[in-house]
């Protein structure tokens, strides 16, 4: 019980923090529907448990890496508005845990019948976290700490993405941007931040076209024109928030 406990109070304390390495992989169809799967790798609680409990305080769990169904869950969640629980039944949702490997990675799979539907895919994420962290933490759960989930992407929180026909663009909340001193969560980001802990992001994107042109400090694109990757970093975030823009045109 001790190891649950330990394991789970970090998770909670990192999710807080969001000091995760996320990936979010969007695949659009010509229609406007496609795929959204989001992917956290939070392998260095394991690591930072065993540091603290000793090297062989986890080692005995059993691995994981199972892939289930969310139509069934998708009624429990009952902050889920009936658009949003139509979505979630769709999904799918990965958990790899292996502990003498140091792995911890989740993995949702939401499909969209159009691209507006994507930020609400990203909205409901942190709230099947919640729900699947929850159920599996059971009384050892701390008070309150559900109100206090935050997005699975504190940092994309602060951006605005559209989505016209044949171009994704991606601007700064100037607006939310002013009152960032004083976000909690994101303060949290930033000590962790500061003091070495990672926190990455990667969007990938996959065009139904290639692209026509593309702008942003962080972007790539790949041979094809048909692949865009945008990685950054909390650390790029405090630098210069408008860095994380971008303007794909296909």
């Amino acid at each position: 019980m001790k190891k649950t406990v330990l394991l789970f109070s970090l998770l909670f304390s990192l999710v807080l923090a969001g000091c995760f390495e996320t990936t979010d992989e969007l695949t659009l169809n010509k229609d406007g529907s496609g795929v959204l799967t989001s992917t956290n790798d939070m392998s260095m609680i394991i690591s930072m448990a065993k540091s603290m409990g000793g090297s062989d305080a986890m080692g005995d769990e059993k691995p994981t890496d199972t892939t289930v169904s969310l139509d069934k869950m998708a009624d429990s969640l009952t902050s889920l508005t009936a658009e949003e629980k139509e979505l979630v039944k769709k999904g799918k949702l990965g958990l790899t845990l292996n502990m003498a490997d140091e792995k911890m990675i989740t993995r949702l799979e939401i499909p969209f019948s159009k691209p507006e539907q994507v930020d609400k895919i990203k909205g409901i994420s942190s709230k099947i976290t919640n729900y699947f962290l929850g159920k599996n933490m059971g009384d050892n759960m701390p008070p309150g700490l559900g109100d206090k989930m935050p997005s699975s992407d504190p940092v994309g929180d602060y951006y605005i993405t559209s989505y016209s026909p044949g171009v994704i663009e991606k601007k700064l909340n100037k607006e939310k941007y002013a009152g960032l001193e004083s976000d909690e969560i994101m303060k949290g980001v930033k000590e962790v931040a500061d003091n070495g802990l990672p926190m990455s992001n990667t969007i990938v994107i996959n065009l139904p076209s290639p692209a026509k042109s593309v702008t942003g400090k962080k972007i790539t694109l790949s041979e094809d024109k048909k692949k865009v990757t945008i990685k950054s970093s909390a650390e790029d975030f405090f630098g210069n928030a408008t860095d994380l823009e971008f303007r794909i045109e296909y």
